[in-house]
């Protein structure tokens, strides 16, 4: 099981979430013969741990789970490395980053969230991938403006030069001092 204790192991359920404070219950033995009575069972060197299975021990899988995509490295740029603060359940090692929600009378983790614009569910890995792959597959317009107008964060942009492309902020930097703002437009896909 991936322990590194000696002992008996009794495995929790992994079919559902298991929530609130355990209960364990130790049981007499049952009479055998009737010869003989047990009004009492005493023992001796009796712990109880509360563990989390190592997959390191076990070597059957990994706390990890990479994403990756192969593509064209000549004309590309590496990404760093992304990491989710909170992430889909994998089956792997606990993890406090994996939401769960109370339905139909039980706690179930979290897999797949719906995409409205792809209109089907997706793994949020699975849909930051799609979203990234999609933006940065093919080479994209950069428009650099200084303008003094109030263009918000979230703005998409068209110009009337430029027909069929759509724009969103990349980056903003304000001056209020004199009124202008630095900003940096990418295509939108």
């Amino acid at each position: 099981m991936g322990l590194d204790e000696v002992g008996y192991a009794i495995p929790m359920p992994t079919e559902y979430v298991s929530t609130g404070k355990p209960l364990f219950t130790l049981y007499q033995p049952h009479n055998l013969d009737s010869e003989y009575r047990c009004d009492a069972v005493w023992l001796s060197n009796f712990d109880i741990l509360a563990k989390v299975q190592n997959f390191q021990i076990d070597g059957e899988k990994d706390s990890d789970t990479e994403y990756s995509n192969v593509i064209n490295e000549d004309f590309v740029n590496e990404f760093k490395d992304i990491e989710f603060k909170i992430c889909t359940w994998d089956n792997k090692e606990a993890n406090f980053s994996a939401v769960c929600h109370y339905s139909n009378g039980k706690y179930e983790y979290v897999d797949e969230i719906w995409n409205r614009a792809l209109q089907q569910y997706q793994r949020p890995e699975e849909h930051l991938i799609y979203k990234l792959v999609n933006q940065y597959s093919t080479p994209s317009v950069i428009l650099n403006l200084n303008l003094k107008n109030d263009i918000k964060l979230y703005a998409t942009v068209t110009d009337n030069h430029l027909s069929g492309k759509t724009f969103i902020v990349d980056s903003m930097l304000i001056n209020y001092q004199i009124d202008k703002t630095e900003i940096k437009l990418i295509e939108k896909k």
